[in-house]
């Protein structure tokens, strides 16, 4: 007997078995979508935060240098609040042998303050103190994508803890906590 196509039975059995692998994929697929997206966005965060915080890393592996005698030292190399919110440091940025507090016309001060304020993390170059009313902070975050909801520095004997928590303003239950240790050479 010779047989020139599928019977009805195995048709219907193989309209099913399609049936069945294509509703499981329409299925699968937005769950899928999601968590590929969550990943996405969680990593984007983790690099946003980096990003952010390379200065301060910077500034920490910096602080206490001074071309000339280190007894010429009359401020400490990083001052932290009690909150642990605001952190200045100071270091010979020009080897010019001392430490500049202001900022004059055409010169950079040699003291970099970092202070967390109104859920997000700002820098400024010059400033010796963290007070509310002092104006030109940077913000390192932009306001309308990134959250900063905790930031504390504590200062050891030879390192700085740095612990700040970061969310996303359009996906809130994305966030990003990370603790980092910077070895300060300097102090």
């Amino acid at each position: 007997m010779l047989r020139r196509g599928f019977s009805l039975l195995e048709m219907l059995l193989a309209l099913a078995l399609t049936s069945f692998i294509m509703l499981s994929i329409v299925a699968f697929y937005p769950k899928f979508h999601m968590g590929m997206m969550n990943i996405y966005q969680q990593n984007r965060l983790e690099q946003l935060t980096e990003q952010a915080l390379s200065g301060l890393f910077k500034d920490l592996k910096r602080a206490g240098f001074i071309a000339s005698s280190p007894k010429d030292i009359k401020q400490p190399a990083i001052t932290i609040n009690p909150s642990g919110d605001c952190i200045i440091i100071r270091y010979d940025s020009t080897i010019s042998g001392i430490w500049r507090d202001h900022t004059n016309l055409g010169q950079r001060s040699d003291v970099f303050a970092y202070r967390y304020y109104q859920h997000n993390l700002s820098a400024q170059n010059g400033a010796t103190h963290c007070g509310k009313a002092v104006t030109r902070w940077e913000k390192l975050f932009d306001p309308n994508e990134v959250a900063v909801l905790q930031f504390e520095a504590k200062q050891y004997r030879s390192s700085t803890k740095v612990t700040i928590l970061v969310g996303l303003i359009r996906f809130p239950s994305i966030k990003y906590q990370a603790t980092y240790y910077v070895r300060n050479y300097n102090v």
